[in-house]
């Protein structure tokens, strides 16, 4: 389903041949079974490793902030 498919095709139709796409990611995620999240998880790493190193210091930079304030 490229850009094509969904600039020619109505909403609705782009929808019901593709409902996982057009999901909000929050159902997404809540309905994924954990296995595939973790193996997404780890492409998304080997994917893009500089950007993945960069969320990774940053969360454990907001994560030592928090726990020096919430001790």
């Amino acid at each position: 389903m490229g850009f094509f498919t969904r600039t020619f095709l109505p909403p609705k139709l782009y929808r019901a041949l593709n409902p996982w796409q057009s999901a909000k990611y929050s159902a997404r995620r809540h309905y994924l079974p954990r296995p595939v999240q973790k193996a997404l998880h780890i492409s998304a790493a080997v994917r893009n490793p500089f950007g993945y190193a960069k969320r990774r210091a940053s969360y454990s930079l907001s994560e030592r902030i928090r726990r020096t304030i919430w001790k």
